[in-house]
């Protein structure tokens, strides 16, 4: 039997005033992997540049402005899984981190 490989981990985000950055830099400091920041491209990419096929998406965000986007990452990523997504207020909650850390549990990733 062979052993399982870690998955590779990549917390992307896009923050327009730095509070899902924060969020995001926690979740890297928890799970390792790479980071990084996507950022406003005129006009904005269509999916069909990227094949997410076979991926498992992980949403993460703020409330200032989170609205529909699980919803639109499942019309625009149709053949890949789609995972709990995780919506938080502000970047600056005491906990944080445990908020994070449970997160990540239910979504069988390992912290470092």
């Amino acid at each position: 039997m062979e052993a399982q490989r870690a998955p590779k981990i990549l917390a992307a985000y896009f923050s327009q005033t730095g509070n899902t950055r924060g969020i995001a830099r926690y979740i890297h400091q928890k799970t390792g992997g790479d980071l990084f920041e996507i950022e406003r491209a005129a006009p904005y990419l269509r999916n069909e540049e990227y094949d997410f096929s076979g991926k498992t998406i992980i949403p993460f965000g703020s409330h200032g402005g989170y609205g529909r986007s699980r919803s639109a990452i499942v019309e625009l990523v149709p053949r890949s899984t789609i995972a709990e997504t995780l919506a938080i207020r502000t970047s600056v909650d005491p906990s944080l981190s445990d908020t994070i850390s449970g997160w990540l549990r239910r979504n069988d990733i390992a912290e470092q």
